[in-house]
């Protein structure tokens, strides 16, 4: 299952550039409807595979802003911080970039691959191989047409977080994630939960300043843990019918590397165990 996504993942990452953008950026609206498109209809996990020392890499991140602008709730975005080339440390705290922003599950989605480090900015666009370029890993050039060819498309799935309750005696946060099945399906599906903060201040290459090291520079969207691991839990083991629902349940200790809770997220997206397509995803925050 997982060596059909690791073996694109490794050809695609490898070919893509830190400094060469070749793709055209293709824009989106500057104003979007910021309605939604409601139950029923399929939204964006929109990945960006980043680190604070990718100096190429800050006009991705304003590309995934500008498209989640445009599309608002339908439109999900979670930048991972990946390789050492890119996002490992290059002083202890409190130095510039002495932050790790690296997650072992960014870790495990690059190394378990066996390739070495890739080539940044890049990002994947609902884990969707795209039909011309035959792979999921897109620059961010193509990410606004990649978004707009699946957004909105009949969905399989709904996927619904309960309010997130804070248990302040156990110091854990205790959601449910509830799964209904809008279509008849067949094959594998997994759920994967995850946890991002927004509005980190840290540093940042940019290479269109001089100098290029800015500080405070506004993270978002940062991938912080994994509640139910990498590659998540199977839901639908072969098949499901319209109108069932599946339920699981988490109680879950925020990560040391968290800074503000009143900032973080939980996001969680069903994807098909044979492709790693996401299928849907929803997003809520901590304190909503």
């Amino acid at each position: 299952m997982r060596h059909h996504f690791i073996g694109v993942l490794a050809v695609a990452l490898l070919a893509a550039g830190c400094d060469v953008i070749d793709e055209p950026d293709n824009p989106v609206p500057s104003v979007g409807p910021c309605t939604g498109n409601g139950s029923g209809a399929r939204r964006v996990l929109l990945e960006d595979l980043t680190g604070f020392r990718c100096s190429t890499c800050p006009p991705a991140a304003e590309k995934a802003r500008e498209i989640q602008s445009f599309y608002c709730k339908d439109v999900i975005v979670v930048a991972m911080h990946v390789t050492s080339t890119f996002a490992a440390p290059l002083n202890p705290a409190p130095g510039p970039f002495s932050t790790d922003f690296r997650t072992p599950s960014g870790n495990e989605t690059i190394t378990t691959a066996g390739f070495q480090p890739p080539n940044l900015p890049i990002g994947m666009v609902n884990r969707k191989v795209d039909g011309t370029l035959g792979t999921r890993l897109l620059q961010h050039g193509a990410w606004a047409t990649a978004t707009a060819a699946v957004i909105g498309e009949p969905a399989q799935f709904e996927v619904l977080i309960d309010t997130i309750v804070h248990n302040s005696v156990s110091n854990t946060y205790d959601f449910r994630v509830r799964v209904p099945v809008l279509q008849d399906v067949s094959g594998g599906y997994n759920l994967t939960v995850l946890l991002t903060e927004d509005h980190v201040a840290d540093w940042q290459k940019d290479a269109r300043y001089d100098p290029s090291d800015l500080f405070p520079y506004d993270h978002r969207h940062v991938l912080r843990d994994n509640v139910n691991g990498t590659w998540g839990q199977s839901i639908i083991a072969s098949s499901a019918a319209v109108g069932d629902t599946i339920p699981t349940q988490y109680s879950y200790s925020l990560p040391t590397n968290v800074i503000d809770p009143a900032h973080c997220a939980v996001v969680a997206y069903v994807y098909r165990t044979d492709s790693y397509e996401v299928m849907q995803v929803s997003q809520r925050e901590l304190g909503e």
